[in-house]
């Protein structure tokens, strides 16, 4: 099902998630944080907001991120 529309024409884009480590919470606790883009509609198309997840051995290792691919993301929030 796709992503409710968050004001005329924006849409949320889901691109996966990171786990933030306890030491990094204030709590303790680890936590799922998600990685979000959006999508507006324009009338000279859709312009996409995405600042992404880079990828490096080491902050992989320590956030463990899990991402979905452009297509995939775009197609959970409606769009081609």
């Amino acid at each position: 099902m796709p992503e409710p529309l968050l004001g005329p024409g924006i849409r949320r884009v889901d691109f996966g998630w990171f786990v933030r480590p306890g030491s990094e919470t204030g709590s303790g606790a680890p936590r799922v944080e998600a990685v979000l883009g959006y999508a507006v509609d324009h009338s000279g198309g859709v312009l996409l907001f995405d600042t992404g997840m880079g990828s490096h051995p080491e902050v992989d290792a320590h956030y463990r991120p899990r991402t979905r691919g452009l297509d995939e993301a775009l197609r959970a929030s409606g769009l081609r």
